[in-house]
């Protein structure tokens, strides 16, 4: 996830040398939960999930996921 000023994307890498971009940018003005009622936690919460919409019944597996300042990536 690249983030600039208040937008962000997804980004992948098979290699985890060359990233490359997925999908559009997305707003991250708020990214909080300060918004909802006022006794929520406040933070930005990070996960990875995939969810089979078409009833199959299908999964995903993940082996690895690593969150990294893009100052590591620069």
């Amino acid at each position: 996830m690249q983030f600039a000023r208040e937008t962000f994307r997804f980004s992948y890498s098979p290699e985890g040398e060359t990233w490359q971009p997925i999908g559009p940018a997305f707003d991250a003005g708020k990214l909080s939960d300060d918004y909802c009622n006022g006794l929520s936690f406040t933070g930005t919460f990070i996960a990875l999930c995939a969810q089979d919409l078409g009833g199959g019944g299908q999964f995903a597996d993940f082996d690895y996921f690593c969150y990294r300042e893009l100052s590591q990536f620069s």
